[in-house]
């Protein structure tokens, strides 16, 4: 137990030791809720929170129903219960989620020079999973999930971006190396995402989405769905409403009749 809480206590000082200056904006990308569609939070950033909910539209009033389930999810990060949380230099040194069983991970992160090299993953006070990130030649990024216990490679994630860092395509791999899921995306020239593409292991598209738009703070508002689950269809998904705090940062994400995101963010004095 001290050996683990050691790792932690050394992992977090070499964490908040890179950086010349603390950030008034930090950008959320591959290692948080928005792999694919990066965003950026104003302020001087300590925590972000996420919890997603069932909602009831009655009358035009939002009614709050139950949390999602992270089977309901789907595998979606943003409708997942996740806590990311910052030093004063506005660098991720932590994240943490709770299972519908009650089991509570930690992700403690480490940096190599100005990048996270590691993420090591703790079940309640137990280390699990060593997450290396490994950055390629080609601006390719790549994530290797390592079992502790065994040492053995789960997994995998690679990520290949353009030139300006945005995803093109995500690629999550077993522990043989066989492709399990495939992202493919298109872009604007600002960067946002114009069409995303997933297909399942069998190489069959399971969802095709086309024509994003997004609102005035460049966040995305609605996306047509030509596939869904595997099926087609032609049904416009989104047209999603936001809520800001005072720094312009939205802190609930609406789908009405749906969904509910509501993001907590804790910015330092």
């Amino acid at each position: 137990m001290k050996f683990f809480y050691s790792i932690i206590c050394i992992i977090l000082f070499v964490s908040i030791g890179y950086g010349q200056e603390k950030n008034n904006s930090i950008e959320l990308g591959l290692f948080s809720s928005h792999p694919f569609d990066f965003e950026y939070v104003d302020g001087k950033v300590k925590e972000i929170h996420y919890q997603s909910f069932h909602i009831t539209d009655e009358d035009g009033k939002i009614k709050k129903g139950v949390p999602f389930q992270f089977a309901e999810a789907e595998s979606v990060t943003l409708r997942q219960p996740w806590s990311y949380y910052y030093n004063e230099l506005g660098q991720m040194v932590k994240q943490a989620v709770k299972t519908d069983a009650g089991q509570r991970w930690i992700g403690v992160v480490h940096y190599g020079k100005d990048k996270i090299e590691n993420i090591y993953w703790l079940k309640e006070d137990t280390l699990m999973i060593n997450q290396d990130i490994v950055y390629l030649d080609n601006g390719s990024v790549e994530k290797h999930w390592t079992n502790i216990q065994n040492n053995e490679i789960t997994g995998r994630n690679i990520f290949i971006l353009d030139k300006n860092g945005n995803v093109l395509k995500d690629v999550s791999q077993n522990k043989d190396g066989e492709v399990v899921y495939t992202n493919e995306f298109t872009r604007n020239s600002d960067g946002t995402i114009k069409t995303k593409k997933g297909i399942n292991a069998e190489g069959n598209v399971n969802i095709d989405y086309s024509d994003y738009e997004y609102n005035e703070k460049g966040l995305f508002k609605t996306a047509h769905m030509n596939i869904l689950n595997g099926e087609e269809v032609d049904q416009q998904w989104g047209e999603i409403e936001y809520k800001y705090d005072e720094h312009g940062n939205w802190i609930k994400w609406i789908s009405r009749g749906w969904l509910m995101i509501e993001r907590t963010i804790v910015y330092y004095d």
